[in-house]
């Protein structure tokens, strides 16, 4: 019997959250989606002290194979509170915001109301990201 496994169709590294507005100072992290071994698709931040190396356990992301293994919960902090891991069926809107100068963001609303912290892209793939989401 084969091993169900998670799919990892995208994956960018350097995203931040600014937990008390631009200003603050951000925690960086993973934003990924990713569809699991049940066939449901999720919109995921992970801070980066959340991820285990290979050498730590068996839960890790493989970004070589394309495969996402069981994220660790990790020590409880502050950090924790910004972690997502949202199916995209409950995801209403994702605002994307590119200025001329300055760093790219999204903004993820879900259908309950409420709006996640913007996610600010270091390293450019804003747009990669939105292509990422219209094949799904």
């Amino acid at each position: 019997m084969d091993k169900k496994q998670s799919t990892l169709f995208y994956c960018k590294g350097d995203v931040y959250v600014y937990p008390s507005g631009p200003n603050s100072e951000g925690i960086i992290g993973y934003l990924s989606i990713i569809t699991d071994e049940n066939n449901y698709t999720f919109l995921t931040w992970t801070p980066y002290y959340m991820v285990q190396s290979k050498d730590d356990s068996k839960n890790f992301f493989d970004l070589e194979k394309n495969n996402v293994y069981k994220v660790p919960k990790g020590t409880k902090s502050s950090c924790d509170l910004y972690a997502i891991r949202v199916p995209l069926s409950d995801i209403y809107s994702i605002q994307i915001n590119v200025p001329p100068i300055g760093t790219s963001q999204i903004i993820a609303s879900v259908k309950k109301g409420f709006s996640f912290h913007p996610f600010y892209f270091m390293s450019g793939a804003v747009f990669e990201f939105f292509d990422t989401i219209k094949k799904l």
